[in-house]
């Protein structure tokens, strides 16, 4: 009986800790994402409504964006290379 009173505080002080990290670990990934949603979704709505009031160059008019793997990013000098 003690041997498994043991096992079973071991098994809370190891596993709880493990179980709280994985848990906020996921709420900051899910975070994260909603964030990126957020920047990509604003930039899209940004895009459509230029789109029709701008004067667009002939070789982008028929350009396809790819907003479900868009990373969102500044642009430097080190991207325009």
């Amino acid at each position: 009986m003690k041997d498994i009173k043991k096992f079973a505080i071991v098994l809370i002080v190891l596993g709880l800790p493990m179980l709280v990290t994985h848990w906020l670990l996921m709420k900051k990934k899910e975070k994260e994402k909603m964030e990126k949603f957020i920047v990509v979704d604003k930039e899209k709505f940004w895009l459509e409504l230029y789109q029709p009031t701008a004067r667009i160059d002939s070789s982008f008019k028929n350009q396809v964006y790819d907003w479900d793997n868009y990373m969102p990013g500044k642009l430097s000098k080190t991207n325009l290379k």
